[in-house]
């Protein structure tokens, strides 16, 4: 049942950021009726999200650690998935408590059914973002996002979240995602430590680089040979094909059938 948190300070701005999520609000109300025991069940939970997406995903801390983090999960093969998810749940059970586990696996069950209809398998997933409510709106979310977006960008990846938070939408829109979904009201069933039935939603973003861009980012990251074989077979292949097309221009015009080339 013992728990030593590895990031115990950023867990807590996390929380802090955090505490007016249906998401959280819902599991930290399923962990305990006691304030401060639910309280430290979700200090512990963040930390544990971070720690996972450390081995297995992408942590990113701003140049102040202490501001916040950005948790990504890297797509993993069915099975990684499979125990890694298995993992999760035994955390959630043991520190949370059975309860919230069984609210937890409702939830995120509800949360994979719609995903799976708008966003592809390889797309980089933020799981969670959190800066200080004390210095929020300075840019610091923004220069934490583009960590990641950079990279997907020269991978070619589109990222996409979910979002129980209507009004955290425009941030980002100015990042590049877009809705990729109507939004849909989640069952009070699930969310039953609400007065109302939270609205949610994705949100989306696809690559933003050009394929000449990808291609020259592919090589500066070392994947030049194989990307440029690729590259230069396509090349020689459109010239063969010019260079065809012009012999049979030239040819038509020395038998006065031009007008047979199209």
């Amino acid at each position: 049942m013992n728990y030593t948190c590895r990031y115990p300070a950023v867990a807590r701005v996390l929380y802090d950021a955090l505490v007016e999520d249906d998401f959280y609000r819902t599991l930290e109300s399923a962990a305990s009726a006691d304030a401060e025991t639910a309280q430290q069940a979700m200090i512990r939970y963040l930390d544990y999200s971070m720690i996972e997406a450390e081995e297995y995903g992408q942590l990113c801390f701003p140049a102040d650690r202490s501001a916040g983090a950005a948790i990504w999960n890297k797509p993993l093969d069915p099975a990684a998935q499979q125990s890694l998810s298995a993992q999760k749940r035994a955390f959630i059970a043991e520190h949370m408590g059975e309860r919230c586990c069984k609210v937890y696996v409702a939830i995120t069950e509800f949360m994979h059914s719609h995903t799976m209809t708008v966003v592809g398998a390889e797309c980089w997933y933020l799981s969670i973002i959190g800066i200080s409510p004390d210095i929020q709106g300075h840019g610091i979310g923004g220069e934490l996002m583009k960590t990641v977006l950079e990279q997907t960008d020269r991978a070619g990846i589109a990222t996409f979240l979910e979002t129980f938070t209507p009004r955290n939408e425009p941030f980002y829109e100015r990042l590049g995602y877009v809705n990729r979904a109507a939004r849909v009201r989640q069952s009070c069933k699930i969310f039953r430590t609400q007065h109302r039935c939270p609205l949610y939603g994705h949100v989306a973003r696809p690559s933003q680089l050009s394929e000449h861009s990808r291609f020259m980012a592919a090589c500066n990251d070392g994947k030049s040979l194989k990307v440029m074989a690729k590259h230069v077979a396509a090349c020689r292949s459109r010239c063969a094909a010019l260079l065809l097309r012009q012999q049979e221009i030239e040819i038509a015009a020395q038998t006065g059938a031009l007008w047979h080339v199209v």
